[in-house]
């Protein structure tokens, strides 16, 4: 965006959902430039899909404290120079710990994000952004003190927060051993058990400092992940919690460190609810004998959020840590019995004999098919499931899962690229379905481009 406008990139990339460069404040009037912007974009992008795009419904973000997870470089301070971009892992390190900022880069350049003014952040990200400031001190020297243990060749800070208040903070290490400093000298590192236990100290030291300065109201919901190329560490737990109210009950979720959540909290909780009225809408508030499929279900964020509308709900989705994750989603709200999960791919999912179908928990569909097997007797059997919600990646369908679920009774789909889901349903889903309703979410305020529909 424009710097001195104040608008925000997001370059999108990476398991934690990318980096990004904050460029100034957030007002509500340049919110509303740039959402009416992206309404515009995302309504051209669906042209194509026939009237019910040009009715589509717009929901805004909150212009200011959306944004629940973030990703950073950390560059040192010395003798007042700004911090430099450089190659990846290859910045040197100061030999005394020193002072040090959280910065984002775009095409090379490395810029500082001040917390006091990146008002697009959680209010707790930004809270835990200040205390990592004050309390870490960043350098190459082996040390005792708790600031110069976590300093220790750090390159790089991750955030996440939670609307129930969980912060989860990842430290990233240049490597679990350096040989020198930035000037030269060789550095003696203690055995390694011994390094750990220091990094431990020193994060509950850290926990306590941010629970002392009012980031959070309890010890509990700080939880601190140290990263290095071949290992990692956890002070508390791994995951952060999350709590959102759904259909007259809360949902709980656990979403483990590195993997993909939505970083807009606060919509995420409306665009459940509006997928959830869709479902009322279209069978009615009780559950009856229907059932659910989602590709791609992830953590179970929408697979848990829906099951209590359904007798049944399967989720199909291939990250193994995700996988493990959505089970245990499935325990903590008591869906046992109700929602299974099946690790494998989309495409290997509906490229399956029917009568392969269900696979339980993780275990890998495998599949064999012909080349003279007819399309017909590819796939899942749809006609099991009143429901399918497909939430892809940005790529979209591919040709397998595309030809499968346009069997579907109804199919819901979540998309994060407008154009890819204009090009599935313009070029194949309606040859077998009527486009209904579309409804716009900013997920990803002030980027222009990026949208959820």
């Amino acid at each position: 965006g424009d710097g001195e406008k104040g608008l925000l990139k997001s370059c999108r990339k990476g398991a934690t959902g990318g980096s990004f460069v904050a460029c100034g404040p957030c007002t509500e009037e340049l919110y509303l430039e740039s959402f009416e912007a992206t309404t515009r974009k995302v309504k051209e992008d669906l042209s194509v899909c026939g009237d019910a795009a040009l009715s589509m419904v717009s929901v805004p973000s909150p212009p200011r404290h959306h944004r629940h997870r973030a990703t950073f470089a950390v560059r040192a301070l010395q003798a007042g120079e700004q911090p430099k971009w450089g190659k990846k892992w290859q910045i040197p390190i100061p030999s005394e710990p020193t002072a040090w900022v959280h910065c984002g880069w775009e095409n090379d350049e490395c810029i500082p994000v001040d917390p006091k003014q990146a008002m697009h952040l959680s209010e707790h990200i930004l809270g835990a952004m200040r205390g990592c400031e004050e309390f870490v001190r960043v350098g190459a020297r082996e040390s005792d003190d708790p600031s110069e243990v976590l300093g220790r060749n750090l390159r790089g800070a991750a955030y996440h927060s939670t609307l129930a208040g969980d912060v989860l903070i990842t430290l990233v290490y240049q490597e679990t051993r350096v040989a020198r400093d930035s000037g030269g000298r060789p550095l003696r590192d203690a055995p390694e058990d011994e390094r750990d236990g220091r990094w431990r100290e020193a994060a509950r030291a850290l926990r306590r400092a941010l629970l002392a300065s009012g980031v959070v109201s309890e010890l509990q919901a700080v939880n601190i992940v140290g990263r290095w190329r071949a290992k990692r560490l956890a002070e508390a737990r791994d995951y952060a919690v999350e709590r959102f109210p759904i259909g007259g009950r809360d949902v709980v979720l656990q979403q483990p460190e590195s993997q993909f959540s939505n970083p807009n909290g606060p919509l995420e909780v409306k665009t459940l609810q509006y997928i959830w009225d869709q479902v009322e809408t279209l069978f009615g508030a009780s559950s009856q004998e229907r059932r659910l499929l989602e590709l791609y279900c992830g953590n179970g964020n929408n697979l848990i959020a829906l099951a209590p509308l359904f007798v049944e709900a399967v989720g199909v989705e291939i990250n193994r840590v995700l996988v493990t994750c959505c089970e245990r989603n499935i325990e903590l709200n008591g869906l046992h019995g109700k929602c299974t999960v099946i690790r494998s791919s989309a495409e290997q999912y509906c490229g399956a004999r029917a009568e392969t179908e269900p696979r339980r928990k993780r275990q890998k569909v495998e599949i064999s098919l012909e080349e003279e097997q007819e399309p017909a007797e590819r796939g899942v059997d749809m006609s099991r499931f009143d429901v399918v919600l497909v939430d892809p990646p940005r790529a979209g369908l591919d040709a397998v899962t595309r030809e499968v679920v346009s069997t579907a009774k109804n199919l819901f789909y979540i998309s994060c690229n407008p154009q890819a889901l204009a090009r599935d349903i313009s070029e194949s889903l309606l040859k077998t379905h009527e486009a209904c309703s579309f409804a716009f979410f900013d997920h990803f305020p002030y980027t222009g481009g990026h949208a959820e529909v």
